[in-house]
């Protein structure tokens, strides 16, 4: 089983990463960069996915130290910042950037499509009313909402089998 190690000082979100992939994956979690830094020197880990202003650091420092330490760990930086000037420090280290923030629901009368996902947090009830009156169940709606919160992560994933691997684990996770 691949091993993922999840790093967010957010309790929150790392919980919700954490949950949706533990069916398919092995994840580690960490609330910071010395958490992180520690169980990287006890454990081996197949990718990491870290977001960026933590407490006792960023991410990008994480990607730094674990790239002269000879890591080539596939490396996911996320941040609530959607700052081309991250994307490309992270390339720099051969990281891969996603901006989490909160989806857009673009709604153009008979088509619904959901952009610029990875949130935290509860459903939206106004997106999820709207989907329901469009005929979609609640929970077909809540599906269709949380899938969009992952769906840009996957373009930062050139590892073909881990990005099938984590698309099915959500798929079968909320069904």
């Amino acid at each position: 089983m691949k091993r993922i190690l999840i790093v967010d000082d957010n309790t929150e979100y790392l919980q919700v990463l954490s949950s949706v992939l533990s069916g398919d994956f092995d994840t580690i979690k960490a609330t910071g960069v010395k958490e992180a830094l520690d169980i990287l020197q006890a454990v081996t880990v197949d990718a990491i996915c870290s977001d960026f202003n933590m407490k006792d650091g960023t991410g990008l420092g994480l990607l730094e130290k674990i790239r002269h330490k000879g890591l080539r760990t596939p490396f996911l930086l996320m941040s609530g910042d959607d700052s081309r000037t991250l994307e490309q420090k992270a390339k720099l280290y051969y990281g891969n950037y996603c901006c989490k923030m909160d989806f857009d629901l673009h709604i153009d009368e008979n088509d619904v499509e959901a952009a610029h996902s990875c949130s935290v947090g509860s459903v939206n009830l106004d997106h999820l009313y709207y989907l329901q009156t469009r005929g979609f169940s609640m929970q077909e709606g809540k599906n269709l909402l949380i899938k969009s919160y992952f769906t840009p992560i996957f373009q930062y994933i050139s590892d073909e089998s881990l990005k099938e691997k984590m698309q099915l684990a959500i798929q079968k996770r909320i069904g």
